[in-house]
Order: C-alpha cells, then structure tokens, then sequence
C-alpha cells in the first residue's frame, strides 16, 4: 500500500506495527524506494540554496 502511494511513511509503519527503523530495513529488503521526492523539486531545492 505504500509502494502504490494509497499509504504514507508514517502510515504504513503504523499499519504494519512495526517502527520505523524495521520499516525502513523491509523497503530496502523488498527494493521499495521510501523517498518521493521528484528530481526536479531537489534541482530546485538546490539551486534555491544555492542563492542564498
């Protein structure tokens, strides 16, 4: 349910009673990716940065 987005971080974990830290450790296990955050909006996170 995370991995198709209907499930945040937070909610998954939660979901599976398990912390955090086990969930992160599943997601790698399984190659299920626990950043979403676009290239793009790094980019411009950067360049942002950057200006300062």
């Amino acid at each position: 349910m995370f991995q198709s987005g209907q499930l945040s971080r937070g909610a998954a974990y939660e979901f599976a009673e398990i912390d955090i830290y086990d969930f992160f450790q599943a997601c790698k296990q399984h190659r299920i990716g626990t950043i979403n955050t676009s290239a793009e909006s790094i980019e411009f996170d950067v360049l942002r940065y950057q200006q300062r």
